[in-house]
């Protein structure tokens, strides 16, 4: 009884697991088509020409092309179908991995996508590990203590928290690549071009993550185990960093991704 109760219980959780991933996957697709389904609704039903559109981004200018330019461009993109035609081509190519071309590079999504993976997962990981150094000092440094110093890492930390990483690259982009002309101004020129947007991204996460783990941090202070590090005669320093900060970080581990 005791070898045969174990395999009783895997094969109850083995449905069960597989539900959960029928579940998880039949939403990612559900999302998917929403996403699409609403991409390809918005271009179709905007007001103007979208041959036109076309044209005129192709050419830089904001003139009525002929109507040959536009036969010619509702002729190649399938404008000329039907809506219905047009949705479950675009959809059954989706299904292909064949994602379109794009109006104005003229080249294929799937491509142009593809060459911006690496510089985007590089700025996402640049700007995370940045974020994570910004609330673990401020965080070691203020968290559970009073006075003003306090306050106003916490209220800052509320301010970066909610503010546009836009309006922060705008800032930082005058002031550093125009003003002071430390670094480019666009990208693609190494760790220099890495550096700006980076820390746009990293100043408001930072202090999202610092919120969080600062108030698991003053709980995790009053627990018996760094009262007792404390009378081992640890410092504030070593007790915050070694005991209380790998209890309060899991919080924002998990909401890091």
């Amino acid at each position: 009884m005791s070898i045969a109760a174990p395999q009783i219980r895997t094969t109850g959780n083995a449905p069960r697991r597989l539900r959960w991933v029928v579940r998880r996957v039949l939403g990612a697709v559900a999302v998917f088509w929403a996403t699409a389904t609403f991409t390809f609704c918005i271009q179709a039903l905007m007001p103007g020409d979208r041959a036109a559109m076309i044209i005129n981004i192709s050419s830089g200018t904001f003139t009525q092309p002929t109507p040959a330019a536009l036969a010619a461009v509702n002729a190649k993109y399938g404008f000329d179908q039907p809506l219905i035609v047009q949705y479950l081509r675009t959809m059954g190519g989706l299904l292909h991995g064949d994602f379109g071309e794009s109006y104005q590079a003229h080249r294929p999504v799937i491509e142009i996508i593809a060459e911006q993976v690496t510089p985007t997962i590089l700025l996402t990981m640049s700007a995370l590990a940045l974020a994570w150094t910004i609330a673990i000092v401020v965080t070691i440094a203020t968290a559970g203590r009073r006075g003003r110093t306090a306050s106003i890492a916490g209220a800052l930390q509320i301010a970066t928290a909610v503010s546009p990483p836009y309006w922060i690259g705008t800032i930082l982009l005058v002031i550093f690549a125009i003003k002071l002309r430390l670094f480019p101004v666009e990208g693609n020129n190494g760790l220099p071009g890495l550096v700006l947007p980076a820390v746009a991204l990293a100043i408001p996460l930072s202090g999202f993550i610092g919120q969080i783990i600062r108030e698991e941090f003053a709980r995790v202070l009053e627990q018996p185990f760094v009262i007792s590090s404390r009378m081992r005669g640890m410092g504030d320093f070593g007790v915050r960093l070694r005991h209380v900060l790998r209890h309060a970080a899991l919080p924002g581990v998990t909401l890091s991704g």
